[in-house]
Protein backbone atom coordinates (compact mmCIF):
# COMPACT_ATOMS: atom_id res chain seq x y z
CA UNK A 1 0.00 0.00 0.00
CA UNK A 2 1.20 3.37 -0.68
CA UNK A 3 0.40 7.22 -0.71
CA UNK A 4 1.94 10.10 0.38
CA UNK A 5 3.05 10.65 4.40
CA UNK A 6 0.89 13.74 6.00
CA UNK A 7 3.02 17.17 6.31
CA UNK A 8 5.09 16.15 3.45
CA UNK A 9 4.42 17.85 -0.18
CA UNK A 10 4.73 16.07 -3.14
CA UNK A 11 6.01 19.63 -5.47
CA UNK A 12 9.06 21.00 -4.62
CA UNK A 13 9.98 22.76 -1.34
CA UNK A 14 11.97 25.26 -1.25
CA UNK A 15 14.66 23.03 0.51
CA UNK A 16 15.06 21.22 -2.75
CA UNK A 17 13.02 17.96 -0.79
CA UNK A 18 9.94 16.82 -2.73
CA UNK A 19 7.58 14.51 -0.81
CA UNK A 20 8.04 11.48 1.24
CA UNK A 21 6.26 7.92 0.27
CA UNK A 22 5.63 5.35 2.71
CA UNK A 23 4.40 1.70 1.17
CA UNK A 24 4.90 -2.07 1.47
CA UNK A 25 4.30 -2.42 5.09
CA UNK A 26 5.09 -6.49 6.86
CA UNK A 27 4.91 -7.50 9.99
CA UNK A 28 8.38 -9.13 11.17
CA UNK A 29 6.44 -12.47 11.59
CA UNK A 30 3.84 -12.90 8.53
CA UNK A 31 0.18 -12.66 10.47
CA UNK A 32 -1.66 -16.25 10.19
CA UNK A 33 -4.37 -16.25 7.96
CA UNK A 34 -6.91 -15.45 10.49
CA UNK A 35 -5.34 -12.76 12.28
CA UNK A 36 -6.21 -9.31 12.28
CA UNK A 37 -3.21 -7.19 11.32
CA UNK A 38 -3.32 -3.32 10.95
CA UNK A 39 0.03 -1.60 9.64
CA UNK A 40 2.22 0.95 11.47
CA UNK A 41 0.73 4.27 10.35
CA UNK A 42 2.88 7.20 10.82
CA UNK A 43 2.61 10.28 13.62
CA UNK A 44 5.35 12.63 12.80
CA UNK A 45 8.18 13.15 10.37
CA UNK A 46 11.23 15.32 9.85
CA UNK A 47 11.65 16.48 6.35
CA UNK A 48 15.58 16.04 5.26
CA UNK A 49 17.82 17.75 4.70
CA UNK A 50 19.31 18.55 1.73
CA UNK A 51 22.93 17.65 1.31
CA UNK A 52 24.87 20.71 0.25
CA UNK A 53 27.13 18.97 -1.92
CA UNK A 54 24.67 16.75 -3.84
CA UNK A 55 22.99 20.52 -4.28
CA UNK A 56 26.02 22.20 -5.84
CA UNK A 57 26.24 19.01 -7.78
CA UNK A 58 22.72 18.87 -9.03
CA UNK A 59 22.05 15.56 -7.79
CA UNK A 60 18.57 14.40 -7.32
CA UNK A 61 16.88 11.52 -7.00
CA UNK A 62 14.77 8.93 -5.09
CA UNK A 63 16.35 7.07 -1.74
CA UNK A 64 14.45 3.69 -0.92
CA UNK A 65 14.53 3.00 2.68
CA UNK A 66 13.52 -0.04 4.71
CA UNK A 67 12.73 0.82 8.43
CA UNK A 68 12.16 -1.58 11.18
CA UNK A 69 9.44 0.22 13.59
CA UNK A 70 9.04 -1.70 17.21
CA UNK A 71 6.25 -1.95 19.14
CA UNK A 72 6.24 1.05 20.92
CA UNK A 73 6.19 2.88 17.55
CA UNK A 74 10.13 3.69 17.38
CA UNK A 75 12.11 3.57 13.82
CA UNK A 76 15.03 1.52 14.99
CA UNK A 77 17.01 0.07 11.95
CA UNK A 78 16.93 1.84 8.91
CA UNK A 79 18.23 0.45 5.82
CA UNK A 80 18.83 2.03 2.31
CA UNK A 81 17.44 0.06 -0.48
CA UNK A 82 18.59 2.30 -3.18
CA UNK A 83 19.08 5.83 -4.08
CA UNK A 84 21.97 8.48 -4.56
CA UNK A 85 24.80 7.89 -2.39
CA UNK A 86 25.06 10.88 -1.34
CA UNK A 87 21.39 11.54 -0.64
CA UNK A 88 21.27 8.24 1.36
CA UNK A 89 22.70 9.87 5.02
CA UNK A 90 19.94 12.70 5.07
CA UNK A 91 17.26 10.45 4.37
CA UNK A 92 18.20 7.83 6.56
CA UNK A 93 18.79 10.64 9.87
CA UNK A 94 15.23 12.29 8.67
CA UNK A 95 13.96 8.53 8.88
CA UNK A 96 15.02 7.86 12.47
CA UNK A 97 13.28 10.92 13.83
CA UNK A 98 10.24 9.39 12.41
CA UNK A 99 7.43 8.42 14.95
CA UNK A 100 4.95 5.70 14.08
CA UNK A 101 1.59 3.93 15.85
CA UNK A 102 2.90 0.76 15.64
CA UNK A 103 1.49 -2.10 13.67
CA UNK A 104 -0.96 -4.51 15.67
CA UNK A 105 -1.76 -8.20 15.14
CA UNK A 106 -4.85 -9.20 16.47
CA UNK A 107 -4.69 -6.36 18.79
CA UNK A 108 -1.38 -6.07 20.38
CA UNK A 109 1.37 -4.34 19.40
CA UNK A 110 4.45 -6.07 16.96
CA UNK A 111 7.45 -4.75 15.03
CA UNK A 112 6.68 -4.42 11.36
CA UNK A 113 9.06 -3.41 8.40
CA UNK A 114 7.73 -0.02 6.47
CA UNK A 115 9.69 0.79 2.94
CA UNK A 116 9.83 4.51 2.77
CA UNK A 117 10.72 6.80 -0.19
CA UNK A 118 11.98 10.25 -0.06
CA UNK A 119 12.07 12.22 -3.86
CA UNK A 120 15.28 14.71 -3.59
CA UNK A 121 14.21 17.20 -6.55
Amino acid sequence: MSGDVPGASSNGQSDGVGGIVQSNSQSVAPPAPASEYRQPQLISSVPPVYPNLARSQNIRGDVVVDLLVDETGTVVQAQVVSGPALLRGAAVEALRKSKYMPATLDGKATSAHVVVTIHFQ
